[in-house]
Parts: C-alpha cells; sequence; structure tokens
C-alpha cells in the first residue's frame, strides 16, 4: 500500500506540474484527436498494474525467483512441486528457499510487461497519425521510448543478478513510465470531453451534429 500511494502522490504531483508549466496542451479540437484512446487507457492500466507486482515481487523477495531468461528453470512454465522447488533453490547461492508464489508472481510480472509494451505500441501507432509537434504524438512517442527502457532495464536487472543501479533505474524510469501515461489519459480524457461537449451544444442548438474543425 505504501509503494502504491507513492506512486500515485509522484503521478498526482508531476500532472499539476505539467498542467501549470503552460506545456499542458491547447491544441485545436478534432474528433479524429481521440482515435486509439482505448489503447492509451489500458497501457496506463498494465503501467501501474506491472508496478504493483514489482513492488509485490520486492516485498516477498521474489525479485530473482526465477534467475534466467527467456525460460524459467529452462522451462517455458517451470513446475512448481516441492521436489522442483528444492532443487531450483539448489541451483542458486545464497538462497535457501523458493515458493511457488514467488515463481508464479515473476513470472506474471514477464507477461504483463509484454502485455505493457505492446499495448503501448498500439496507442503510439494511433498517436502518429497527427502532425509533428502535434502533443498527443509528443506523448506517445516519449511513452513508447520510455517502456522500451523499461523493458530493457528489467532484463538487465536478471542479468546483473539485479544489482543495485540498474534495479533503482528501473523503478524510477517505472514511475516516469506511468506519469506519462497519466498524462496521455489526462490529455486524451479532457479531449474527448471537449468534443463531446461541442457536440450536445450543437444538437440542443438544432444544428446538425459535425467534428469541430480547426
Amino acid at each position: 500500500i505504501h509503494g502504491c500511494l507513492g506512486q500515485v502522490f509522484f503521478v498526482l504531483v508531476t500532472c499539476l506540474a505539467v498542467s501549470l508549466s503552460g506545456w499542458y496542451p491547447r491544441w485545436p479540437r478534432r474528433a479524429g484527436d481521440i482515435g486509439g484512446a482505448h489503447w492509451v487507457f489500458l497501457g496506463t492500466a498494465l503501467v501501474f498494474g506491472q508496478l504493483i507486482l514489482g513492488l509485490w515481487m520486492r516485498h516477498q523477495h521474489a525479485g530473482l525467483a526465477i534467475p534466467d531468461l527467456p525460460l524459467a528453470y529452462g522451462q517455458w512454465w517451470p513446475k512448481t512441486d516441492p521436489e522442483s522447488l528444492l532443487r531450483y533453490a539448489s541451483r542458486r547461492e545464497g538462497v535457501d528457499a523458493i515458493t511457488s508464489l514467488q515463481i508464479h508472481m515473476h513470472l506474471f510480472h514477464r507477461i504483463n510487461a509484454i502485455l505493457a509494451v505492446s499495448t503501448i505500441l498500439l496507442a503510439f501507432r494511433s498517436s502518429r497519425v497527427h502532425a509533428k509537434g502535434h502533443p498527443l504524438k509528443i506523448l506517445g512517442t516519449a511513452w513508447l521510448h520510455l517502456v522500451s527502457v523499461q523493458f530493457a532495464l528489467g532484463l538487465f536487472t536478471v542479468f546483473t543478478d539485479r544489482a543495485a543501479d540498474v534495479a533503482t533505474a528501473h523503478v524510477a524510469v517505472g514511475s516516469m513510465t506511468l506519469a506519462v501515461g497519466c498524462w496521455f489519459c489526462w490529455a486524451v480524457g479532457l479531449h474527448q470531453g471537449t468534443i463531446l461537449g461541442d457536440s450536445r451544444s450543437l444538437s440542443d442548438s438544432g444544428l446538425p451534429e459535425t467534428p469541430v474543425v480547426p
């Protein structure tokens, strides 16, 4: 709970800073600008879920429950019977025991990472329709770059046996990835509200409902 509240507080502070910075997007609204919004919201939810899994893994001491990639103890889905768990622990120096919960948490963390990266890639593709310099395109590009760095840091966390500097960078970039995703959701959500509000106003006035064109 402490870790999740810390992430939420960080996101709120950064959103407040962005909204007061003068950079916050104030561009002409068009109905086409909100295409692919569902990927933005889904990607942000997956990133937040990924951070929760990471925090849970840390408190369960499961950061290196599976020390190899891309397989897990030479299997796509390792066995978790008592005999196999004892064999896994004997292969790890300084590890007395490994539980099935730790292994499953690590596997779900890997699976969710792939889902998050794939969803953010789809959100990026939907943002490419905008002109160069458009705020939604900037957010989509920044988000994809951050999650790519985050994915690479996750791999290096395993390859370096959870080196302190790599693991710390992994946590920090994860927070930034969540923050940019929330900015993206905020921008798209407010943008969508503006489009829908303009449409209702036209409907109430008896005029045909047409997109707002700059």
